[in-house]
């Protein structure tokens, strides 16, 4: 995470251990009212061998539960068209993943295909450290980041062992953090599927599209780090939700919006949305966060007076930096308590 170059970086480059889906905006919004047969869909049938023993089924019941199970929890389009991330994860899922899981394991077959949507819809063959990709030359495992011996993303073992993740005692995903990993493409809406997920940390890439408004599903988030893309549209309301956010880390992106409504975050202690496109001014309730030690909002079109409220957390609260766009006469925001004014 970067801070802005006036003060001490005090962000970390990771969340304490101590911690327990806008998909692109090129196709539409509404499902088609036909969804093609699976008949048709030659990628989708069984392979040569005619039954599975792990599961005790043939091999075409154990496609027609695991698409059963996946149709409940996304566009049943997605997964039969194979210009969407979703459909080439079933297809790994279904026909490449050596772990073999079988319908009857529901909740483990949505994480881990969860899991391989992200990798799909981030461009995962083209990450730097830990991609499936064949021809990759890294070592990973066993070098930094990843030098615990993690292994690969879509490898045939636990997801909770690839690199980039952390799990609690139930095996469920509670940290996804890839930190400049060539991290591109977009954030798809199925992150709100990781209902246990805590840490999300995607920083220094080159993801597009917007802040999926699934995000706010996810209840137990408090830690984002999203900093250093080109991540574009406002702050959806799902986001403005989670208000158990500790550290919320959006500066250098293309995101746009009014922040009137960033109030309600009162656990957060480091805020950085600088270097943006946001508009509006800096509400009253903002006073509220009482936590709060950084707080950057320069580099964006926010006018108006830093609130009295907000002031006051340099003398009574944690307010440690308080930098925004005070330099010019006039302001653009009036702000006699700023630590450090920008132009």
């Amino acid at each position: 995470t970067a801070n802005p170059s006036s003060f001490p970086s005090t962000s970390p480059s990771h969340f304490p251990s101590k911690l327990p889906t806008a998909n692109p905006s090129s196709f539409p919004s509404n499902s088609p009212s036909f969804i093609p047969s699976l008949s048709v869909q030659p990628s989708l049938q069984p392979s040569a061998t005619p039954t599975l023993s792990e599961c005790s089924m043939t091999a075409q019941q154990r496609i027609d539960g695991i698409l059963a199970i996946l149709d409940n929890v996304t566009d049943p389009v997605y997964l039969r068209n194979a210009t969407f991330p979703q459909y080439h994860a079933l297809q790994w899922l279904l026909h490449e993943d050596g772990l073999l899981l079988c319908p009857a394991n529901s909740k483990h077959i949505v994480q881990r295909w969860t899991l391989a949507v992200l990798y799909y819809a981030t461009e995962g063959d083209a990450w730097f450290k830990c991609s499936n990709n064949a021809f990759t030359t890294d070592n990973c495992g066993s070098e930094s980041p990843f030098n615990n011996g993690e292994m690969r993303f879509l490898s045939s073992v636990h997801e909770c062992e690839w690199a980039g993740l952390v799990c609690n005692i139930d095996k469920c995903v509670t940290e996804f953090e890839f930190e400049r990993n060539n991290i591109n493409g977009f954030i798809p809406t199925e992150i709100g599927l990781l209902h246990e997920l805590e840490v999300l940390g995607m920083e220094e890439g080159g993801l597009k599209g917007s802040i999926p408004n699934e995000i706010g599903q996810l209840s137990n988030l408090v830690f984002i780090d999203l900093d250093f893309n080109l991540l574009s549209g406002s702050l959806p309301a799902g986001l403005l939700s989670l208000t158990n956010m500790q550290q919320l880390d959006l500066n250098d992106n293309l995101l746009t919006g009014s922040i009137n409504g960033i109030g309600a975050f009162p656990s957060m202690d480091f805020f950085q949305l600088h270097d943006n496109f946001f508009t509006g001014t800096v509400p009253d309730d903002m006073g509220a966060y009482s936590k709060l030690e950084i707080f950057t909002l320069h580099g964006n079109l926010v006018e108006g007076t830093m609130p009295a409220s907000v002031c006051s957390l340099r003398t009574t609260g944690n307010l440690q930096s308080l930098i925004a766009d005070c330099l010019d006469s006039p302001p653009e925001i009036e702000c006699s308590c700023c630590t450090d004014c920008r132009a």
